[in-house]
């Protein structure tokens, strides 16, 4: 039987921070875990740029933007 469980972990040990202001980008920001990420990250004061092959989201959080892009494709991440 398989069972998923997800756990929280820090391979650094580093403390992790989101700056207020920063600018992130998250790759497969149309999935569920990277737009997720990216609304908590967002609400955290933070800019957030989502990467996605998929058409937008059809709802917005303030301080994310998404741009439709294949991140394996040179071309399409220059633009």
């Amino acid at each position: 039987r398989l069972v998923r469980r997800f756990e929280e972990t820090n391979p650094t040990g580093l403390p992790v921070t989101i700056r207020p202001g920063g600018l992130y980008v998250i790759a497969g920001g149309a999935g569920g875990i990277g737009l997720a990420v990216g609304r908590e990250w967002a609400k955290a004061g933070a800019r957030v740029v989502l990467l996605g092959r998929r058409p937008a989201p059809r709802d917005s959080v303030t301080g994310l933007t998404y741009r439709q892009a294949d991140v394996t494709d040179p071309a399409a991440v220059r633009a």
